[in-house]
């Protein structure tokens, strides 16, 4: 008899639900990064003022790879407004305002429309030097 009592013990037990962990509300799974940085690849800097219907006409800056400019997509948001700029198209995401994928680069859009580009180099952190030519080359890199 002391068997059978244990089995119904052991029945009774095994068919109560078991519990849920607690749940956190406070647990967030790290983000997924689609990309690496590489600290010693070379970069370039971009500033501009925003002309977007709507904006007040924000200056930014903006630093991104060189090997994006030259290969891949580069976009990049107002701080103002929140819109997105594009500065680069190699992969042909964006047919409107490139003349179907034609101009690839921001100097080759902005010289389709007749704006002119001014190409300046960082000569240490927090100076720049402009040598007054404009950048007419359709986006080849000079190297200096």
């Amino acid at each position: 008899m002391h068997a059978l009592r244990t089995a119904k013990v052991l029945l009774q037990t095994k068919a109560r639900p078991i519990p849920r962990p607690p749940v956190c509300r406070y647990y967030r799974p790290n983000p997924i990064r689609f990309y690496q940085t590489n600290p010693d690849e070379p970069k370039l800097s971009l500033t501009f003022t925003c002309t977007a219907p709507g904006c007040d006409g924000h200056r930014s800056s903006h630093v991104f790879s060189k090997r994006s400019y030259e290969h891949g997509v580069v976009l990049v948001e107002c701080p103002g407004c929140h819109n997105r700029h594009l500065i680069a198209d190699h992969l042909g995401w964006f047919k409107d305002g490139t003349e179907g994928g034609k101009n690839k680069t921001l100097e080759e859009i902005m010289a389709a429309k007749g704006v002119p580009v001014t190409r300046g180099q960082i000569v240490e952190k927090g100076t720049f030097e402009f040598n007054g030519t404009q950048a007419e080359d359709g986006g080849e890199t000079k190297s200096s």
